[in-house]
């Protein structure tokens, strides 16, 4: 059984970090009154929905976001359950759960989710990650809004020790400290990673756990560069743990070691295609398009060889990102200068640093003019 379903918090006093947050919530939500509750992942949103709802004997009905397409659903299932009784009688809540995953051309959805919110006989409550974008406008308006912050490293770190106290785990403090701060105030990611590291009730040192990781990643390329069957291709991602951007980055990397000519052509070109789907999940926050970015970046790009390098190849990490953090570091202090100038002399940004150099090699060279 996953750890994340076993210490999922039946009792608002189990949320941690987040007290002032589940008061107002708890208020709204007795009073019938509809509230935008907002956060990062793994702040404990939709785990203070249904403890509410457990400690005031509610029915909850959760509908996700991503599943209300269009009005008509949202008349057809929203709209009903915004008026019908709850099955026993006991009063409901009724949960929107990740609104922001509602894409760019569904803005007529969000308002037609606003709109139920003056008829509901039954308090609404909606959660999001970010409400940035303002087409939750008439939202904010009508509902109550209630900010989640970032889990504290130690709250995160506490919730840890008790789950390995209450699982007779061994463990190292700094190995759970370790988790608490790599997975940035995401109380659930966190709890996932224990319960990764856990083998023989003992937490895995996290040095060998990345070296783990690392060969399960170098097994998957290996997989995809060497083999064509689609029935050992199926699901093969499923593998990667960890930064998926890595993972691209690592496949683009190795890519001229393993192919050339045409093949290497058509792998590129399953590569930009798994990127423009990539692109449109960011852009429209419409994850089931994953699908198809994992079938280029597996099958696409294995099914692009004639046959396979019989060479063997040391695959290595692209430092593209490294090279960009180095270039930036060294770029800071014109670009500081820039933004102080530019006030100054009445000139953009970009053309201050296109002069700069010309600029520098002025003053050096002619001190006696300046």
């Amino acid at each position: 059984m996953l750890l994340t379903e076993k210490y999922f918090p039946n009792k608002t006093e189990d949320i941690i970090g987040q007290e002032n947050s589940i008061i107002k919530l708890k208020e709204n939500v007795e009073a019938k009154i509809h509230s935008l509750i907002f956060g990062s992942n793994g702040t404990g949103k939709t785990s203070s929905v249904y403890a509410i709802a457990n400690e005031l004997d509610l029915e909850i009905l959760e509908l996700n976001a991503s599943d209300l397409r269009n009005k008509d659903k949202i008349n057809s299932i929203m709209k009903n359950a915004s008026q019908q009784q709850s099955l026993f009688n006991t009063g409901k809540i009724i949960l929107v759960d990740e609104i922001d995953s509602i894409s760019g051309v569904d803005r007529g959805c969000v308002q037609a989710i606003a709109d139920l919110l003056k008829s509901s006989k039954y308090p609404i409550v909606i959660t999001a990650n970010d409400l940035s974008n303002s087409k939750f406008s008439g939202l904010k308006r009508k509902c109550v809004k209630i900010e989640y912050e970032n889990l504290n490293h130690d709250f995160i770190f506490k919730l840890l020790d008790k789950i390995c106290k209450n699982e007779k785990v061994k463990y190292d403090e700094k190995i759970l400290r370790k988790i608490s701060y790599y997975n940035n105030g995401d109380a659930r990611a966190a709890i996932n990673d224990l319960q990764s590291l856990i083998i023989n009730k003992e937490v895995l040192d996290l040095e060998l756990y990345d070296r783990e990781k690392k060969q399960e990643l170098l097994n998957v390329l290996r997989i995809i560069f060497k083999v064509k069957d689609d029935k050992v291709l199926y699901n093969i991602l499923n593998k990667v743990e960890g930064n998926f951007d890595e993972f691209i980055l690592w496949l683009d990397e190795n890519l001229p070691h393993e192919y050339s000519g045409k093949d290497l052509e058509k792998a590129y070109y399953y590569l930009s295609k798994s990127d423009i789907f990539r692109n449109r999940i960011m852009k429209k926050q419409y994850y089931r398009l994953l699908v198809y970015v994992n079938f280029f970046l597996s099958s696409g790009i294995a099914n692009s060889k004639e046959s396979k390098n019989k060479e063997i190849v040391k695959y290595k990490r692209n430092d593209r990102i490294l090279k960009i953090w180095i270039n930036n570091r060294r770029n800071h202090g014109k670009v500081q200068l820039a933004n102080e100038l530019k006030e100054t002399i009445h000139t953009s940004k970009v053309k201050i640093l296109k002069e700069l150099n010309y600029m520098q090699f002025l003053f050096q060279n002619d001190t006696k003019n300046f």
